[in-house]
């Protein structure tokens, strides 16, 4: 059961295969772009480093704009992932337009130990999530959900 939900699934940890996978996701996200009648694949680009990708210079700030604005709309999902330090805290361009353009947050932690949208002090006291539950931040409004679990 588990085998079957990323069938086809790539996982690139090489600078070199990021490299020509980016090259080649932007190349056919801009053909979707131009041929949109056309029946394509859909995709959910998990990205787990990016202030490493764009440090590396695969990921350029209109690109950046591309993938997050109009990538959805023609199937390409990109999905920021990772810890504070690779995804939010960087300095670059293009981390802060991810932060700017994009409008929802999974986060699996106190709201009170982020720093990403401010919370009232009342949330101080809040309890440490369970093993299934996390934060989702949509138009500025934090709402708690359940995660299902994995099956192995």
């Amino acid at each position: 059961m588990h085998s079957e939900l990323f069938v086809g699934g790539q996982r690139l940890s090489t600078t070199l295969s990021v490299t020509g996978a980016f090259s080649g996701i932007l190349q056919d996200l801009k053909e979707r772009l131009e041929q949109p009648d056309k029946e394509y694949k859909k995709w959910m680009l998990i990205i787990t480093d990016l202030s490493l990708l764009v440090n590396s210079g695969n990921l350029s700030e209109r690109d950046t704009r591309l993938l997050i604005e109009q990538g959805p709309a023609v199937g390409i999902v990109p999905i920021f992932a990772g810890m504070r330090t690779q995804t939010i805290s960087s300095t670059t361009n293009q981390v802060k337009l991810v932060r700017q353009l994009v409008t929802q947050i999974l986060y699996g932690g106190k709201l009170f130990e982020q720093d990403i949208v401010s919370v009232r002090i009342v949330a101080r006291r809040e309890p440490q999530l369970k093993a299934q539950e996390s934060y989702v931040l949509e138009n500025g409004e934090w709402q708690l959900v359940q995660m299902a679990e994995a099956l192995m």
